[in-house]
């Protein structure tokens, strides 16, 4: 499967966020939720409004408290 959102182009857009992150733009996410049941998961799409991105701990922690996987991240739209 080739990967839609390579790691550089992501680590960019996120970059870019983060350096505009006073701004609050509406950013979209579309990342993979694996299923706790069974092999396999589904791709989602999630708008919102960007809080932090935290690194350490490997996840974007959005306005509404959501959080998302950097690691399962396939696309950014900013």
């Amino acid at each position: 499967i080739e990967e839609v959102c390579p790691s550089y182009r992501c680590e960019g857009k996120l970059q870019k966020i983060n350096e505009n992150i006073k701004d609050k733009d509406l950013v979209t996410f579309t990342y993979f939720i694996p299923d706790s049941k069974k092999t396999g998961g589904k791709y989602v799409d999630y708008t919102g409004i960007v809080k932090k991105i935290d690194t350490f701990n490997g996840v974007i922690i959005m306005e509404d408290k959501n959080k998302i996987p950097i690691d399962e991240i396939i696309d950014i739209c900013i």
